[in-house]
């Protein structure tokens, strides 16, 4: 991850509403994890998302265990700005991954 990087701020934010300009990114402390389950709640004012490592699983097992490694807390209209870039860059992906196959 790059310590210093610039994006323009509605890609940034994934959101029609942010300021214009750019905006500067500072990742030197960000920390990279792998997830492969999460669980979502929400409250009247916050949503908050917990992200986690499902151990393999094998279907004679009558549970599967999970490590919860972290939990994102964001106000609502956060998270439909999180959403809405989410399918956003998936739906790219898609088209980008069917032009690939043709």
């Amino acid at each position: 991850m790059a310590k210093d990087d610039k994006a323009t701020a509605p890609a940034a934010a994934g959101a029609q509403q942010a300021p214009k300009g750019q905006i500067r990114i500072d990742a030197s402390k960000a920390e990279a994890a792998y997830s492969n389950f999460f669980t979502m709640h929400e409250t009247a004012e916050e949503v908050m998302i917990n992200f986690g490592l499902a151990q393999q699983w094998n279907p004679q097992q009558k549970e599967l265990q999970v490590q919860m490694k972290q939990q994102v807390i964001l106000h609502p209209n956060t998270a439909r700005r999180l959403a809405g870039a989410l399918v956003q860059m998936l739906e790219a992906r898609d088209k980008r991954a069917q032009a690939a196959k043709k």
